[in-house]
């Protein structure tokens, strides 16, 4: 199992590359006390078939270059949602403003997790 430290790095990239890359509402949930899929899910917004693409593809290349972290991805731009699992312990769901309206992930989680919603200029955080 990978440290929380890198977990949280692991997290925290993978949002700063998708803000990078001009990505909107994003949102990092710790999950860890309540579910087993994965301690981390990072939600990230792409305009279309190419920003998917681009994000997609930015944070696995910045993952692999920087921890050496491979993600397994499932879906595709096409589809208009894809899910990168990046070590295991990090889901990241890059969706269509239609696709993230319609599933409404963070709401599914409850209020009890600890949420950071980057904007294009500060990060927030709530607990």
């Amino acid at each position: 199992m990978i440290d929380l430290s890198k977990q949280e790095a692991i997290a925290r990239i993978c949002a700063e590359v998708a803000e990078a890359k001009l990505a909107e509402n994003i949102m990092t949930l710790r999950v860890s006390e309540i579910s087993s899929i994965a301690d981390y899910f990072v939600l990230v917004t792409a305009n279309s078939d190419p920003h998917i693409r681009a994000v997609t593809n930015a944070i696995e290349k910045e993952l692999f270059e920087k921890l050496k972290v491979k993600c397994k991805q499932e879906g595709s731009p096409e589809s208009q949602w894809v899910l990168l699992d990046c070590g295991g312990t990090v889901l990241v769901h890059i969706m269509t403003p239609e696709f993230r309206a319609k599933f409404q992930l963070e709401s599914l989680w409850g209020d009890n997790l600890r949420k950071e919603k980057k904007g294009t200029a500060k990060t927030k955080k709530a607990e």
